[in-house]
């Protein structure tokens, strides 16, 4: 595993198209995707530190860590020029690796960002109360779209994280969005797609994004970055991908499709 990321590659064709998981999720979120585009595209999918296979570390709590260990292994795996596509966490994790890949990168979806500001529980609660926390949290993330039995495996799976780790990477998150990431957005010299399905309301609940509605996040996209698309589906939740694979796939291919 190039830095200690477990991660498989499949087909073959330029870009390539990198697939980075939110938190508590890891890489086989990204089915659907993997079959539509590896008959045209060398895809890499991985498990962040901490996430699925690949084991955690207290330095790999940090954005930028995480961003060094996926850029190295975009090089490793010579996946380049790429599109590195980021859902919810990962889309932290793809600006930051953007920056790191100058010239190695074709554009960059991100899928549902968000911007935090609250630093999570911290080390307050025990591990148990911090898993039901999480398993509570995922579960209200979904949308209609996704299966009873798809929604309880994403929450059991959140819960089952490493609460320490995960509540310091939740905090790391938080100083990220805050101090880093309106400035590594404004560097991005690439096209990026802002695929923004849900919103994050004042009691803490994520619900569809509805016509016409904007977020912090997609308000800070469109003040940083220069070469900015925006999309969206109805009636979505937290994890296109997975409740609406079809449209995303689609979103992302119309992207690609305008890349020279």
């Amino acid at each position: 595993m190039a830095s200690g990321l477990a991660h498989d590659v499949f087909g073959h064709g330029d870009p390539a198209i990198v697939f980075i998981h939110g938190l508590g999720c890891d890489r086989t979120d990204w089915g659907e995707q993997i079959e539509a585009f590896a008959p045209r595209h060398r895809v890499l999918t991985l498990d962040l530190p901490g996430h699925g296979a690949s084991p955690p570390s207290p330095r790999q709590t940090r954005i930028e860590a995480q961003a060094q260990d996926v850029a190295a292994l975009i090089m490793a795996a010579e996946a380049s020029p790429a599109v590195l596509v980021g859902h919810s966490l990962g889309c932290r994790i793809v600006i930051e690796a953007a920056a790191l890949l100058v010239g190695s990168v074709a554009g960059v979806v991100l899928i549902d960002g968000s911007l935090r500001t609250d630093p999570g529980p911290g080390t307050g609660p025990t591990p148990a109360q911090f898993s039901g926390m999480m398993r509570a949290y995922f579960r209200q993330l979904v949308g209609d779209g996704m299966s009873e039995a798809r929604a309880s495996f994403i929450a059991e799976r959140a819960a089952e994280r490493d609460p320490v780790f995960l509540a310091a990477l939740i905090a790391d998150i938080a100083r990220y969005d805050q101090a880093v990431v309106a400035d590594r957005l404004g560097e991005l010299d690439v096209p990026v797609l802002a695929f923004q399905t849900s919103i994050a309301r004042a009691d803490g609940h994520r619900t569809n994004l509805l016509p016409g509605e904007s977020t912090p996040f997609l308000d800070l996209l469109r003040a940083r970055v220069a070469r900015l698309t925006e999309a969206s589906v109805p009636v979505c939740g937290h994890f296109p991908q997975i409740e609406q694979p079809e449209a995303t796939t689609q979103r992302i291919a119309d992207f690609m499709a305008t890349l020279v």
